[in-house]
């Protein structure tokens, strides 16, 4: 049963019988019988019909059969990556040399290769049927923690294969393929996420992230009400995970973090909020590249929750993008009346909570001689930069809001100037006020948009 040798046997036939030569139980090879003497071979047999010479002789020439393993890789949401591999040839569990599997290496390991989940990156092998293959995906300490893995072997193309693969009992990332059959299989190794940490920052309504108190976050598979009027569910299934963050101190950002939420869609809302503020808003979380896709269709088609969100508005959440890969693989959007809205971005800005103090405030246009000025367009935006009020016109008084604020920073964006009037100074029409127990600032002229 050696891949390579060759074996002698001789014996003495009787005079004037017909002697028919059969190699048996060659299962994992070929076989071509031939003879010197007058006969006739067909595979494993061979048949003399006349009285052969002294001397003459019968010859089995066995070839090994051979199967082609193609080694691919899944990897949900990244085709970019490449993994490290390496592969051995075992025969009755001793390691054989044979084809790209060479002696004086560790085992007789085949060269190792790079192997990436982009549809196109393969490695071929040619190994002997009746061997074992063995397959080891070299993770990294990083990438140990990030995946899981599993290896499965089908028949490359149509048909079906006996051949198998299962984990090496004792090894890490090891599988073995059972080359039963001369079927040409595909072993496919699959990482499968274990989720990934997704944090944000907690502000208040002065955009800081001062200590407001406890608050909890809670995430969910679905929800039940698109206005918000029917809380969600608070058992089963749908409550995913959930994370508390007491604050430290004055000036010390609050930092939610949901760890290792695996790929998929979530929302979110503030279950328990600092006393003192409010936060009644239910926000949506996608995690994986593919999940961060505008696929157009489902939660992404026209009138979906997610039909408004452009591309470059996820793009705007996910950080810098170093090579091929971005700082974050998640995105959380607020919801407004059922729809995803792009700000505020809160990767950028934090998730706000509103404090529930508020002031009366009047908010009015006027010239250099501080007399009222009509006709004056403005929105009122958040510290987070969401949108409270637009389309607010000043009146013959010079008034355009007249009502409460709550505590906070705001910013006012004067976006009509009124009519025979040219801004002051540079910048786009951006002001900010702060709205305190001392009443509301002067308006701070800024040079861009905040």
């Amino acid at each position: 049963n050696d891949l390579a040798a060759t074996k002698t046997a001789s014996f003495k036939a009787p005079v004037g019988m017909k002697l028919v030569v059969t190699e048996q139980d060659a299962q994992n090879y070929t076989v071509t019988a031939t003879g010197t003497a007058g006969g006739t071979g067909a595979a494993q047999v061979y048949t003399l019909n006349s009285l052969p010479a002294a001397g003459d002789t019968i010859t089995f020439t066995n070839v090994r059969k051979t199967v082609e393993v193609t080694v691919v890789k899944e990897l949900e949401d990244d085709s970019t990556t490449e993994f490290d591999f390496s592969a051995a040839l075992l025969e009755k569990g001793v390691p054989v040399t044979y084809g790209d599997f060479t002696a004086g290496t560790n085992n007789n390991e085949a060269a190792p290769f790079k192997l990436k989940a982009d549809g196109a990156t393969k490695q071929l092998f040619t190994v002997p049927v009746g061997t074992v293959l063995v397959i080891t995906e070299n993770l990294t300490a990083e990438q140990q923690e990030a995946y899981s893995t599993s290896a499965e072997a089908t028949a490359t193309g149509t048909g079906s294969t006996t051949s198998s693969v299962a984990k090496v009992t004792g090894e890490t990332n090891a599988y073995a393929l059972t080359v039963a059959d001369d079927t040409p299989v595909t072993v496919t190794v699959t990482n499968t996420s274990l989720g990934i940490d997704v944090s944000f920052e907690k502000i208040n309504g002065t955009a800081t992230g001062e200590n407001m108190g406890t608050a909890q976050f809670t995430l969910y598979t679905s929800y039940t009400d698109e206005t918000h009027n029917t809380p969600f569910q608070k058992a089963g299934s749908n409550v995913v995970s959930s994370s508390t963050v007491t604050g430290s101190g004055e000036s010390t950002v609050t930092t939610i973090t949901f760890e290792k939420v695996p790929f998929g869609v979530y929302y979110m809302r503030e279950t328990t909020v600092p006393t003192g503020y409010t936060n009644a808003n239910t926000y949506i979380l996608l995690v994986g590249a593919a999940n961060l896709t505008n696929s157009g269709t489902g939660l992404w088609a026209s009138g979906a929750v997610l039909g408004e969100i452009r591309t470059e508005d996820v793009t705007a959440q996910r950080g810098a993008k170093v090579g091929e890969k971005y700082e974050r693989d998640y995105a959380i959007f607020l919801i407004e009346d059922g729809k995803a809205v792009a700000t505020p971005n809160i990767a950028d800005k934090g998730l706000l909570n509103t404090d529930k103090r508020e002031r009366k405030v009047i908010l009015k246009k006027t010239d250099q001689a501080n007399a009222p000025l009509s006709g004056a367009v403005f929105s009122i935006l958040r510290a987070d930069l969401s949108v409270l009020a637009s389309g607010l016109t000043s009146g013959s008084n010079g008034a355009f809001w007249i009502g409460t604020l709550p505590y906070g920073i705001y910013y006012l964006h004067e976006t009509t100037v009124p009519s025979g009037y040219r801004t002051l100074g540079t910048g786009d029409n951006w002001y900010r006020i702060q709205v305190d127990e001392n009443g509301v600032s002067e308006p701070q002229r800024l040079s861009a948009k905040p």
